[in-house]
């Protein structure tokens, strides 16, 4: 694919450079939350990558035959487990790339990680999972010092649209270890869970 009208689209364009080299990745963020809850208009999509270093030139060299990206930032980026953006110039469409290691809760998001159909089976992205992808969000909006209505509403979008079917015991034991418990209990009665199904003692 090289025709990019929207963030799906350059999702897209990001995964076929990334299976030709083998590179596993999840996208995250609104692309997902938007999947897994409520549709919102978006300008951008986060991807998560584990890149080994010794990939990083060649990796570089495929991204910026189709993105305008900064060779020196992406090298940066894989040795340093940092971010790196990519620009599409002709849509504007911009990606936020994050280099991680699957270890610790990243490790979790990766072993969690499916592959969906995002808008048809000739379409598909690996996604973080739903529960992660609350987590995550909780995680900005605790960041934003609950200045994020956004990501609120995605979460609550999430919560909602997939009642019944989403893990709370995991979500619960990560947000204890990432310090977002009271917001998950909160976002759980928001978004209209049952009085058993939330923990009134956070």
């Amino acid at each position: 694919m090289t025709h990019v009208e929207d963030p799906i689209d350059g999702a897209l364009l990001v995964e076929s450079v990334l299976g030709s080299l083998g590179i596993r990745y999840f996208v995250t963020g609104s692309v997902a939350s938007i999947y897994y809850g409520e549709f919102r208009l978006t300008g951008d999509a986060d991807i998560v990558v584990e890149v080994p270093p010794a990939l990083a030139p060649k990796l570089s060299e495929r991204l910026r035959e189709v993105f305008q990206a900064d060779d020196a930032e992406i090298q940066k980026a894989v040795r340093s487990r940092g971010t790196f953006q990519l620009l599409h110039v002709p849509s504007f469409v911009r990606l936020d790339v994050f280099v991680r290691e699957r270890s610790g809760y990243d490790g979790v998001q990766f072993d969690r990680s499916r592959e969906v159909a995002y808008r048809g089976q000739d379409e598909r992205l690996f996604l973080c999972s739903p529960e992660d992808i609350v987590l995550q969000k909780l995680r900005w909006y605790a960041l934003s010092d609950g200045a994020s209505t956004l990501q609120w509403r995605d979460v609550l979008g999430v919560l909602k649209t997939l009642r019944g079917r989403l893990d709370l015991a995991f979500m619960r034991e990560w947000a204890d270890t990432l310090s977002i418990r009271a917001e998950l209990e909160r976002a759980l009665v928001e978004a209209g869970y049952e009085e058993d199904d939330v923990d009134a003692s956070r």
